[in-house]
């Protein structure tokens, strides 16, 4: 009997992983559903209308094209690290001028985001199922999808809390100190994106 509930408990601890094949499909499908609300939302004017988010695109745009280029050029309100990520895209004048250069950042970050939202459903639940139901709460919020279009910092800013929490349950399934170096890197990141994110440090 003792045996059996060791082996019991020791399958249980087994790391779960999602299906190889199961990956790409839902890459894919992640990427169309980011490319066609970025498509949906620029072609009808309304991913650079928002003041913030033309404030970032002058920020990322001074740090390499001002009179006085340097990081001192991204200003005292806004944290640092999604200027100096769209920084070198800034630099296109069309990229800049039609805030694509922070709405491709933050798309890729949405995409991102949601692919581990799916992977911690999943992985949590051993199921894959849990992880699409978990995906769906991400590709189907229609505040996300719009936020993910635009050059504002939320998205962004969404990964880091997203691989916090997911980094800190493989390090609850392995104990390895990676995982846990990965938890802390996101929480950091995440500080140098959106004051929100200060609390995650703790």
């Amino acid at each position: 009997m003792h045996d059996f509930i060791s082996d019991a408990k020791e399958a249980h601890l087994e790391p779960w992983r999602v299906p190889a094949a199961v990956h790409g499909a839902v890459a894919i499908l992640i990427l169309g559903v980011a490319c066609s609300s970025l498509y949906f939302f620029y072609t009808r004017g309304l991913s650079n209308i928002y003041g913030d988010a033309l404030a970032h695109m002058e920020g990322a745009r001074r740090i390499l094209d001002s009179l006085p280029p340097g990081y001192d050029e991204i200003g005292s309100v806004w944290l640092p690290l999604f200027h100096l990520v769209c920084a070198p895209l800034a630099q296109n004048d069309f990229l800049w001028r039609t805030g694509l250069a922070g709405s491709l950042v933050s798309s890729t970050a949405f995409g991102v985001a949601a692919y581990f939202l799916f992977r911690l459903g999943a992985e949590i639940n051993r199921n894959v199922a849990a992880g699409f139901v978990a995906l769906a709460g991400a590709l189907l919020c229609p505040n996300l999808l719009y936020l993910a279009s635009t050059p504002l910092t939320e998205p962004l800013a969404l990964l880091w809390s997203v691989l916090v929490a997911y980094a800190l349950f493989r390090y609850s399934q392995s104990g390895s100190w990676r995982t846990l170096g990965g938890a802390a890197t996101a929480a950091f990141l995440g500080t140098l994106t959106r004051y929100e994110a200060w609390y995650i440090l703790p």
